[in-house]
């Protein structure tokens, strides 16, 4: 898989740091998740579930839920 960008972050929870990795690769798309003071994830899922969480989080931030 290839990196496609990180983000860091302060967890407005916790007050922690935290990384979000994006990486992809010819069939599938990985998100990571680590909290400095927290436990780490990383979810895989097709391209299809990618588009659907893009078009959730468009809708999120367009306050249309």
């Amino acid at each position: 898989m290839r990196e496609i960008t990180t983000l860091t972050f302060i967890d407005n929870k916790t007050k922690s740091e935290g990384v979000f990795i994006i990486k992809a690769s010819d069939k599938e798309v990985s998100l990571y998740l680590s909290v400095l003071n927290g436990g780490d994830i990383e979810v895989r899922f097709s391209e299809e579930n990618a588009k659907k969480i893009i078009g959730g989080l468009e809708k999120a931030i367009n306050k249309e839920i």
